[in-house]
């Protein structure tokens, strides 16, 4: 059984729609699992009671304001009742083949991640249409751009996974490249479902922050998660150990070991923490 987790913002404007659309295809998604929404911003407890999904209110938060996903992956684990668990960004949209390629994942453990595909879905998705998900797929081939390796939206683990989270913020970045250097730190095998999963990433705004969306990585909790991640303590989808596909899960081929472990050195990821604190600095 599949328990999919997510921390929505505020149900309104574009969110809501998106929002709304990501949490229907998900009952689709995980056709035999539950879904809990986590937080208590404006409209999430009557989605939930519309949709008929699991609503927990209450989530510890930044001193900001902002929930901890920390908080979320702790309370999760506690009242799932799936033995695998799916954290996902409130405003990605999966297709009916995500519990089909998530049971062929046959590993005692693992953290598995994808690339999005990036596109505008500025209306309600039609989901009463049976063919709903066959022309988002075409639309998404046609005009869906395909996300760098960095931004990761979905994570795919076994219950007892240990992610031992510092108390990060959400919808900041770092977190989820720091998530990935833990798998490595212990033992856990990564996975790339890029090309056996679509994730379809609605377009939108950061109005809802109130900041400068091109200063992102240097707004005061972006800076907070990358002092508690280390900069050198991230890493992304580039470092899976695996790949998962519709045959099943294969190992990553020798050119992409190579390339792997060249990142994973402690020079490599001394040189990736340098960048990132140069274009922080440059930035900010």
């Amino acid at each position: 059984m599949i328990t999919v987790f997510s921390i929505p913002k505020a149900f309104a404007g574009d969110a809501a729609t998106a929002q709304s659309n990501a949490i229907e295809s998900w009952k689709r998604a995980a056709k035999s699992g539950e879904i809990i929404i986590f937080g208590d911003d404006p409209g999430a407890a009557d989605i939930c009671r519309k949709l008929d999904v699991r609503h927990e209110p209450r989530i510890a938060v930044s001193e900001a304001g902002t929930p901890l996903v920390s908080a979320a992956f702790d309370t999760a684990q506690k009242i799932a009742r799936g033995d695998i668990l799916v954290y996902i960004n409130a405003d990605i949209v999966l297709m009916p083949d995500f519990e089909a390629a998530v049971n062929k994942i046959n590993l005692k453990s693992f953290l598995a991640v994808g690339r999005r595909t990036d596109m505008s879905i500025p209306r309600p998705l039609d989901f009463s249409d049976s063919a709903w998900a066959q022309k988002l797929m075409s639309d998404a081939r046609l005009k869906g751009r395909l996300h760098g390796y960095s931004g990761i939206d979905y994570f795919i683990f076994r219950r007892d996974f240990r992610h031992g989270m510092p108390p990060f913020a959400v919808g900041r970045p770092g977190w989820d490249n720091w998530l990935l250097y833990r798998a490595k730190e212990t033992g856990v095998p990564i996975v790339d479902a890029s090309a056996a999963i679509l994730a379809v990433h609605q377009d939108h705004d950061l109005k809802h922050t109130g900041l400068n969306p091109s200063k992102r990585d240097v707004w005061p909790e972006s800076r907070k998660n990358f002092e508690l991640a280390g900069l050198a303590n991230m890493m992304s989808i580039r470092n899976a150990d695996l790949l998962l596909s519709a045959d099943g899960i294969a190992r990553r081929g020798l050119t992409g070991r190579i390339f792997m472990s060249m990142l994973e050195s402690r020079p490599g990821r001394a040189i990736l923490a340098a960048r990132r604190k140069i274009s922080m600095v440059i930035n900010r």
